[in-house]
């Protein structure tokens, strides 16, 4: 098994017989809940649950907005942890979770002071612009993007990662090649207060590629922008948007930097 060198951070946290240990995690949703072929029967009541302890649960918004389950997942084991993978989220181009329920969700208002990783695996089918994890928000009043995104291209089919500033400004990777629907993937961006970079790796590649790097000195604590976190949609100009046609699994949020062989998807 491996084991995260990180500075503990907040607490610890353990997965079965794996003895994995995760420091810095702020949110990791396995979406492991329910079973293949359903629709959880409620919202907003924190039914998507936050594995990493801090309690940030997600929520379906209303009942038109419900993913549903699908043994149709990123890999059957995930390759980093050990952990099995039994189900990821099925969404059909109008649901979206994100952290709606009730309680106190601190990663909407977390400082990320010491940097940060999003990780994610998604299958899409869709060709449309497609945020498959994003932070809502409108940083800058004179700009339409939200805090942050990993976002679909409907023009050239390349995702996108973009994040604002503490100076109010964005920044934002794309990667080389377009994204090819009906094929999963998993990406990760990491930023250690300096260095912004976007990976990304295709099922069955032996490692995460790096599609681009930036340097960004202001940092990027995202929590001065106080707003819901979201799977499945995104935002634009305040309102809600970019609703993923596809598969979402294993969406991971650390308070550091990681390098590429503690993310998810590495064996």
């Amino acid at each position: 098994m491996k084991r995260i060198a990180t500075t503990l951070l907040l607490g610890s946290i353990f997965f079965g017989s794996c003895d994995q240990l995760y420091a810095g995690t702020v949110a990791y949703w396995r979406f492991e809940d329910g079973s293949a072929g359903t629709e959880h029967n409620g919202d907003q009541d924190n039914w998507y649950q936050d594995v990493s302890g801090n309690g940030n649960h997600l929520s379906s918004w209303w009942d038109q907005g419900r993913p549903m389950a699908t043994a149709d997942r990123s890999f059957t084991t995930v390759p980093q942890t050990g952990a099995a993978n039994n189900l990821a989220l099925d969404f059909d181009g109008n649901d979206d979770i994100g952290t709606f329920g009730t309680g106190t969700k601190t990663i909407d208002s977390y400082m990320f002071h010491n940097g940060w990783t999003v990780e994610a695996s998604f299958k899409l089918r869709g060709t449309h612009w497609q945020v498959i994890v994003g932070k809502d928000g409108k940083p800058n009043a004179n700009l339409l993007e939200p805090t942050f995104y990993f976002k679909h291209r409907d023009d050239n089919h390349r995702l996108d990662c973009l994040f604002f500033d503490n100076n109010g400004d964005f920044h934002w990777i794309q990667t080389r090649e377009a994204i090819v629907s009906g094929q999963w993937y998993s990406v990760a961006a990491t930023y250690d207060n300096a260095i912004f970079k976007l990976y990304l790796k295709t099922a069955g590649d032996d490692a995460y590629v790096l599609q681009g790097t930036l340097f960004v000195p202001a940092g990027a604590s995202l929590g001065q922008w106080p707003a819901n976190w979201t799977v499945g949609r995104g935002m634009w100009n305040g309102g809600a948007v970019d609703f993923v046609d596809g598969l979402i699994d294993e969406v991971r949020i650390s308070d550091t930097a990681l390098v590429p062989s503690e993310f998810l998807g590495v064996e």
